[in-house]
């Protein structure tokens, strides 16, 4: 039984309980975290009923949800045609 992919190495307060990190997240209940946790987006250790998460699978598990911002289409990267005050007034009438 010496597989190290299934020691831990990390010091035991790299380990965290879900209702830790609900609070580290400022999360009202740690629903959201069981819920990462059971849907397997978030791997944990699951200890009985205990469930710890390492502090590195919380990172990368942030990191793959972190937001974006939307890169623009190419139509909308397209310089517009400048407006006269001839077009403007055309407009108008």
């Amino acid at each position: 039984m010496d597989n190290p992919t299934l020691i831990p190495t990390q010091d035991i307060d790299d380990y965290l309980t879900p209702l830790e990190l609900a609070d580290l997240l400022k999360f009202k209940t740690p629903r959201a975290i069981y819920a990462a946790i059971n849907s397997g987006q978030l791997p944990a250790f699951d200890l009985g009923r205990h469930k710890r998460v390492a502090r590195e699978d919380l990172l990368a598990w942030l990191n793959r949800n972190r937001v974006r911002p939307e890169v623009a289409p190419a139509e909308a990267a397209k310089p517009t045609r400048a407006r006269s005050a001839e077009d403007a007034l055309a407009e108008l009438a």
